[in-house]
């Protein structure tokens, strides 16, 4: 059968490659050209092999020259299956170590060096488990980005045994890039704002929402089980792997193997309600705005008014925080009472012939204003970062102009113009206010009146 096959020629290739670990060439080039899935020393003429160990020489004295990527498989199938290496952790970091500094710019499809780096950082991931070696010996040869969506999920799916910082870390990495621009989070309302959003997650993440689940689970879904295959798409001896284990990588992340036949039960990359996350953020970064009085305002979106409840218990949480600290701080030292009464025993005949008035207790004040500053005012509008072309573009569009002949004039591309416009009013705005359809821009109606103000407030 063809699973039959693809054992006899893994284990081939095993012993093939332990038996010539140490073997060297010099000064032999690799000639011509070499395409195949599943490379092996089987594929090569004797002249390619002479080439290939050559090759294979220089690497390991650290010396990177571009081969055919085919080749390049040779190699680290040869370390997933431990030759040239002394033991799990060293295959580990040798396999790390040539990612990290291969580089072939003379490739004609710079997408299969993509693909390669991934398919090692796959690998790096499955050997190690299969080599059983604690999580703590993986996790620095992985890419940084499987490991921040695992830890970040960790955080928010237990957010009251983490820092503050941590949180909000959390949070910005799955809401996306706009947060951090948030003026909520910017210098005078850093503290407040780092304040507000972190305790939205910790009072959210405690209560139910949609059928009676955690908020957690509304945005992320539930760990699930599904099959892996570790190495499949690898040259690779499968008889080195254990017939029964169970691994957790982390709390959120484990790996289970039963009769040769692996699980793994993870939260699933897509995260069914990611998009209802963004909107508890969104629709609350909007009040957070209003409530600090920071200026440049968003809309918010009807599809996100069920977070409403949640954010206005935050800050009637954070106005009664405040008004508690600015209560002035009494304390009494009770240690003198005694001798306070025996004084006063001493001195009835005096006391009795002053007046003793009880003191006023301090009236808690508002912090003082700037002089000239009305309480609501609102910080005057900022320039926007956006060029003389793209402006008048867009007040062409408020002015139902000839778009077409202008972008035309000035070399542009509808869709590119329509993106650059976005990003610069998202602050503004919170929501697209142009539309490129087939290479047509229009306005969106219900922003026309919000462009014209910011327009007429960054006029140059």
């Amino acid at each position: 059968t063809l699973g039959d096959l693809v054992t006899s020629r893994n284990k081939s290739f095993h012993k093939q490659a332990v038996f010539m670990q140490d073997y060297e060439e010099t000064d032999i080039p690799f000639e011509g050209d070499f395409q195949e899935y599943f490379p092996t020393y089987r594929s090569l003429s004797i002249p390619q092999l002479r080439g290939y160990f050559s090759w294979r020489t220089k690497i390991r004295k650290g010396i990177y020259e571009p081969v055919p990527i085919s080749l390049v498989y040779i190699y680290l199938y040869e370390l997933l299956n431990g030759a040239g290496t002394a033991g799990p952790e060293d295959q580990l970091r040798k396999l790390k170590q040539f990612t990290d500094q291969y580089e072939d710019p003379g490739a004609p499809n710079r997408y299969e060096l993509f693909i390669l780096k991934r398919n090692v950082n796959d690998w790096i991931l499955a050997l190690g488990i299969l080599a059983g070696l604690p999580p703590a010996a993986i996790v620095p040869y992985v890419t940084d980005e499987f490991i921040n969506r695992d830890r970040n999920l960790m955080i928010l799916h237990n957010p009251q045994e983490y820092s503050d910082s941590e949180l909000l870390d959390a949070i910005q990495y799955f809401s996306g890039k706009h947060l951090q621009k948030t003026p909520v989070l910017q210098a005078e309302y850093a503290e407040r704002g780092l304040s507000l959003f972190t305790r939205l997650w910790r009072i959210g993440a405690a209560e139910t929402f949609e059928d009676h689940r955690p908020l957690f689970q509304c945005c992320f879904g539930e760990l699930e089980s599904r099959r892996w295959y570790p190495l499949l798409n690898a040259v690779y001896d499968s008889e080195q792997t254990p017939d029964d284990m169970d691994y957790m990588l982390n709390p959120i992340h484990f790996f289970h193997c039963r009769s040769g036949r692996w699980t793994e039960e993870c939260y699933d990359s897509s995260y069914e309600g990611i998009d209802r996350f963004k909107g508890l953020i969104h629709e609350a970064d909007c009040r957070f705005r209003k409530y600090l009085k920071t200026g440049r305002y968003l809309k918010e979106k009807e599809a996100d008014q069920w977070a409403v409840p949640l954010i206005e218990s935050v800050i009637l949480e954070d106005k009664k925080a405040v008004l508690e600290a600015s209560r002035p701080k009494i304390t009494i030292d009770l240690s003198g009472l005694d001798q306070i009464r025996r004084d006063a025993l001493t001195t009835q005949n005096s006391l009795l012939t002053e007046t003793d008035l009880p003191e006023a207790e301090p009236v808690a004040r508002e912090p003082e204003r700037d002089a000239g500053t009305a309480p609501d005012a609102e910080p005057a509008v900022p320039d926007l970062p956006i060029d003389a072309v793209h402006l008048e573009i867009l007040r062409t569009l408020l002015q139902d102009g000839d778009v077409p002949s202008l972008i035309r004039a000035h070399h542009l591309m509808p869709a590119v113009i329509a993106d650059t416009i976005n990003e610069v009013f998202y602050d503004e705005i919170g929501d697209t206010i142009v539309v490129c359809e087939d290479d047509v821009l229009s306005l969106v109606e219900d922003y026309r009146e919000d462009v014209e103000q910011i327009i007429g407030g960054s006029n140059r």
